[in-house]
């Protein structure tokens, strides 16, 4: 994605994947959840994590909840987001 993994060094696009190949010890993976008594019903999101001195920008969004209601899927939501970092 352009403006997250074209940030990271030893990073390349490859397209016959449509996806990046990284050969970068340096990666990891943050995964952060909204936990508190609420979570179900409020929505923080867009998070965006930025890192001035690479250029680094990612939005995140929550992941959705699928809840089945009796007759149809529910609205509910899990604030858990995750990010290459």
């Amino acid at each position: 994605m352009a403006g997250v993994s074209d940030t990271f060094e030893n990073c390349e696009y490859v397209e016959s994947w449509n996806a990046w190949g990284c050969t970068n010890a340096n990666l990891g993976q943050l995964m952060f959840i909204g936990d508190d008594s609420d979570w179900e019903d409020r929505n923080v999101a867009p998070v965006w994590l930025t890192n001035e001195e690479t250029g680094y920008s990612n939005k995140l969004n929550h992941q959705m909840d699928h809840v089945w209601d009796g007759f149809y899927t529910g609205q509910l939501h899990k604030q858990q987001y995750t990010a290459q970092i």
